[in-house]
């Protein structure tokens, strides 16, 4: 039961977080989606960090009141880091050329450990060394959802959410956003992540990120693990955490 307890809750939204296969599910007549957007709490407050660098006047337009969930059921998708850094990096022209215009495609072309260390030593723009799920958050630091499923196990976890609510998920067929246009093939984990010092790296700068869903510290074991995340599945209480994209300041109440 949401914590709104309010009927019309029976809406599923999804909060779509990039490159976490939130598109392969929104075919669903079951989930309408509500974009890129991120959620603000405060009137102030009201622009998305992901577009902020590239296009500041849309980062504006891209946004949602909270006050606009109130009769929403609000899920989101996550991944472990290591492979979405694996699916932006293909997206941004890392392992192919058919996307040159975006931003980041100039890094991407000096190889993958040069790309990831550029994100990594940033925080001018989205991605960066700041939460990359940062749509989770209001500006002020609310956390958002109410459901967070796991791209890895997704499937399963929305047959379970469904059957719980009497529903029937029909699993969705995965889609690549842009991988039609040109036919190539990503190097596999154990080759991007063969140096041990960027892995380290990568640990450092997202791992509190890593230990919020419950992801391992390690690039070939991508299953999260139930048992240590921070949150999982259900949020009854959304105040256990909170997080903050300009200070970059990440909470726990450990009381809850």
């Amino acid at each position: 039961m949401s914590i709104n307890k309010n009927k019309e809750l029976d809406r599923i939204g999804l909060l779509h977080i990039p490159k976490t296969g939130g598109t392969s599910i929104v075919s669903s007549p079951l989930i309408q989606e509500f974009g890129h957007a991120m959620v603000y709490d405060k009137e102030d407050t009201g622009y998305n960090y992901l577009y902020m660098y590239q296009d500041p006047v849309h980062a504006k337009k891209v946004v949602l009141p909270m006050s606009h969930l109130d009769t929403w059921y609000t899920i989101c998708v996550v991944r472990n880091i290591f492979d979405w850094l694996i699916s932006y990096a293909d997206w941004c022209c890392c392992f192919n050329n058919w996307n040159p215009s975006h931003y980041d495609a100039p890094f991407a072309k000096k190889g993958f450990d040069y790309f990831i260390k550029n994100i990594m030593n940033r925080d001018d723009r989205w991605p960066c060394r700041k939460f990359i799920y940062c749509q989770m958050f209001t500006p002020t630091g609310t956390f958002v959802p109410n459901h967070i499923f796991h791209s890895e196990n997704l499937d399963d976890e929305l047959l379970t959410f469904f059957a719980t609510r009497k529903q029937i998920w029909i699993p969705q067929p995965r889609k690549q956003i842009g991988r039609a246009k040109l036919v190539h093939k990503r190097p596999p984990a154990t080759e991007l992540y063969k140096d041990n010092q960027l892995v380290d790296e990568i640990n450092k700068c997202w791992g509190r990120e890593m230990k919020l869903l419950g992801y391992e510290p390690d690039p070939f074991d991508l299953i999260y693990n139930k048992a240590q995340a921070i949150i999982d599945g259900h949020v009854p209480d959304k105040s256990i955490v909170s997080y903050v994209w300009d200070t970059d300041i990440f909470t726990r109440d450990l009381d809850k």
